[in-house]
């Protein structure tokens, strides 16, 4: 696999994906918020979840798929490196999470059902998602999407309309 130091998230990322983040963080102050919500709500506490229930990752540790992530680092120009864990939910899924000590949790039903090409796949999406920003948007979205939802519950399907509308943007994105 090739290797592209001093790569930018630029060259990984499509115009409508640049555009509609340009427009989340034209609003004022909302870089601040999301990154403050997500490390407090999200990356802290699942940080702290991974460890004391998933495996993390290394030399000693799925040495095979540690070596794959290193690799997937080295060839994105990733630093820092984040933590990878391995989580003993048996779907076949994968997620990256956080800004400020970002991390990727694999599940080991993806890791029984696939090869290591497609574990390499795996692991360079959610890298993308790191070096993109991506991980503090989808978190808010996540919320966001939940918390319509939530509201809809409560208003008898009334909120709905707004949440349904709220999942669609987020498709679309």
């Amino acid at each position: 696999m090739p290797t592209y130091p001093g790569i930018s998230s630029e060259a990984l990322r499509h115009p409508l994906d640049r555009e509609a983040e340009e427009t989340l963080r034209s609003l004022p102050g909302f870089d601040l918020v999301a990154r403050k919500f997500v490390e407090f709500v999200y990356e802290r506490p699942q940080f702290v979840y991974n460890m004391g229930n998933s495996i993390e990752v290394g030399p000693r540790q799925y040495s095979t798929v540690y070596q794959i992530f290193r690799e997937c680092v080295r060839d994105l120009d990733i630093t820092p490196e984040p933590s990878l864990f391995v989580s003993q939910t048996p779907l076949a899924n994968a997620y990256s999470l956080g800004k400020e000590n970002p991390s990727i949790t694999l599940n080991a039903g993806l890791l029984d059902l696939m090869e290591a090409a497609e574990i390499r796949s795996v692991i360079a999406h959610e890298l993308g998602h790191i070096k993109c920003g991506h991980t503090i948007l989808i978190q808010m979205a996540l919320w966001a999407i939940s918390t319509a939802t939530y509201i809809g519950d409560l208003t008898f399907g009334f909120g709905n309309f707004i949440g349904t509308g709220l999942i669609y943007a987020f498709y679309e994105w």
